[in-house]
């Protein structure tokens, strides 16, 4: 578990430094805060929700959650038109 709590806040802090390191490009930004959410969002779910030990059927729906959720947002954050 303290590997878990590691790893989330390692990633808390890679995405908040994404902003000073120079990254400009909003696009790359804004799908590497998209795949650092979900990473975390699965890494929670998989360590604390206990995910790990459920049956078969619930791994693939948190699985397929997880994925569908993250490419749908990553698709529609991509069109420039969206939220301007």
């Amino acid at each position: 578990m303290l590997i878990a709590w590691f790893i989330l806040i390692t990633a808390g802090f890679f995405s908040t430094s994404l902003g000073f390191v120079g990254v400009e490009d909003r696009f790359v930004i804004g799908i590497s805060l998209i795949l650092i959410g979900f990473a975390k969002s699965a890494l929670l779910m998989w360590e604390f929700m206990e995910v790990r030990n459920a049956p078969a059927i619930i791994k693939g729906i948190g699985c397929a959650w997880i994925v569908l959720t993250a490419t749908l947002l990553s698709i529609l954050f991509s069109y420039p038109d969206l939220g301007h």
